[in-house]
């Protein structure tokens, strides 16, 4: 992760269904403090929780170069953790999409039609 640090070139980092864990998310996180080109960055069906998803409000925190996070379909990330990553995106006019509770609410809409039918 270390080279992202420097990196000058990549805008868009996707690690999706990657099995990332927080351990990897925290060293993602430290690379990214003072990036200055990855713009947007897909980190979908992870195994990120709330620990994770901390050490990246840090990062989205001092690095406002970020315009477009995705963490969708990460189950283990509390609303709250969700809603201040959320907040801290739309503030600038950037695009956050959601860990478990997007995930919930398709499987929930998915259920209710089971049962309407």
């Amino acid at each position: 992760w270390e080279a992202l640090a420097h990196n000058e070139y990549v805008e868009q980092l996707s690690i999706k269904n990657s099995n990332i864990r927080d351990e990897e998310i925290e060293a993602l996180s430290l690379a990214l403090m003072n990036n200055t080109s990855i713009t947007h960055l897909w980190l979908a069906d992870n195994a990120i929780t709330s620990e994770g998803a901390e050490f990246l409000i840090e990062t989205l925190e001092s690095n406002e170069k970020i315009r477009m996070l995705d963490l969708s379909r990460n189950p283990g990330i509390d609303d709250d953790i969700e809603d201040e990553m959320r907040d801290i995106l739309e503030s600038r006019g950037s695009e956050y999409r959601g860990g478990s509770s997007e995930a919930l609410s398709v499987v929930g809409g998915l259920i209710q039609r089971v049962q309407d039918n």
